[in-house]
């Protein structure tokens, strides 16, 4: 998912550089009533669930965006994002979140698994009539489920068989 800028919002500046902090990352520090608030709403914009496990990443990620808008804080940016220009502000923040690289057998390392171990039972499995299905998560335009399904081809897997790909 790519954010465009609207036509009326003013090109992002690069703010101060980052500052270092005691616990030796840079930037402002991420709260958990902050990162708790960022999850929410990331969550409700496009269904992202940030694991508390995750604050590092969306505080390192986030950070470029705080030095953009010059503001202090995470508390300032969230009550950024709950202003006038925070609408728009959310496609930035979904964004910096979420991976937007997609190519064609992207990790290819997953791909020699999935041909290796986990496709020859299932290709088994279609041969003698049973049911496969794969899940393809975190699609960003679809380039990783037709990679599955030609490396699935290329396993053996027969095309008559009860076989789907759901790609999400």
């Amino acid at each position: 998912m790519t954010a465009q800028r609207p036509q009326n919002a003013a090109r992002p500046r690069p703010g101060p550089g980052p500052v270092k902090t005691e616990n030796g990352l840079s930037g402002p520090e991420l709260s958990e009533a902050d990162f708790e608030r960022i999850s929410a709403i990331a969550y409700k914009a496009a269904g992202l669930a940030i694991g508390a496990g995750k604050t590092a990443m969306v505080r390192t990620r986030l950070a470029r965006r705080l030095r953009a808008l010059k503001l202090p804080s995470f508390e300032a940016y969230c009550g950024y994002l709950d202003g006038e220009d925070g609408a728009a502000e959310i496609g930035f923040l979904v964004s910096a979140l979420t991976t937007n690289v997609s190519h064609f057998f992207r990790e290819n390392h997953h791909f020699k698994i999935l041909r290796q171990e986990v496709l020859p039972p299932l290709v088994e499995r279609a041969r003698a009539g049973g049911r496969v299905r794969i899940w393809s998560a975190g699609c960003a335009n679809g380039q990783e489920p037709y990679s599955i399904v030609m490396t699935m081809i290329e396993a053996g897997m027969p095309p008559d068989g009860d076989v789907r790909v759901l790609a999400t």
